[in-house]
């Protein structure tokens, strides 16, 4: 769940993104299912958007998600800076 209180849903099944020690940790493995989440909506927002169907409401919350997703990646890779030696 984001800090905004909305949740993404997950991706269906494991992720096979390996890391240098041949796992992902749990903080990326959230970012991608984020981001993959946030990928699957993106059609039906742009559909939405050019037939004028989604709502201001609708669009905030989105923009919310988008923001937030935003931090999220920023806030992973702040760590990986701070991980990554000298």
């Amino acid at each position: 769940m984001l800090r905004t209180g909305l949740a993404l849903p997950a991706l269906p099944g494991r992720l096979a993104v390996a890391g240098p020690g041949g796992g992902v940790n749990e903080q990326t493995a959230h970012l991608v299912s984020a981001l993959g989440a946030v990928n699957q909506r993106i059609p039906e927002v742009c559909r939405a958007l050019l037939g004028d169907q989604m709502t201001v409401a609708k669009q905030r919350e989105f923009a919310g998600l988008l923001i937030e997703l935003g931090n999220v990646l920023h806030d992973h890779a702040t760590g990986r800076e701070e991980a990554t030696p000298g």
